[in-house]
């Protein structure tokens, strides 16, 4: 993926977190996190990266399209994580700038995802 004539590309990762202490540890993870923003600052400087957001979504709380929508058939067994960003430029750019920028923060920010690999 390239970017051509600045266009913004958008990325959407939805992570399994088990239910539980770990997403309540993940809500005071991101809420230290928007507390100190010095933590972030590395990320914050970098002028390609227009937004990123993280939000915890609860089992309990997933969205219904509508009220008469009928519910899965399994009830989801996590919690999720989504990461929402959009960027301009190339992906191996985003992905440097992560490493490079806040390279402990992306395994703290991920630390209660499941099955989560670890940075390298």
């Amino acid at each position: 993926m390239s970017n051509i004539a600045g266009k913004a590309y958008a990325m959407n990762v939805l992570t399994p977190i088990r239910p539980g202490i770990l997403t309540w540890l993940t809500q005071l993870i991101f809420w230290i996190s928007h507390s100190a923003p010095s933590q972030l600052a590395g990320l914050l400087g970098l002028k390609f990266i227009h937004f990123a957001r993280w939000v915890v979504i609860r089992r309990q709380d997933w969205p219904h399209l509508s009220p008469d929508q009928p519910k899965p058939d399994a009830d989801l067994q996590n919690d999720y994580m989504l990461f929402l960003s959009n960027f301009n430029g190339t992906w191996d750019q985003y992905i440097d700038a992560f490493a490079d920028g806040i390279p402990t923060g992306l395994d703290f920010l991920w630390y209660t995802s499941t099955k989560y690999p670890h940075s390298i």
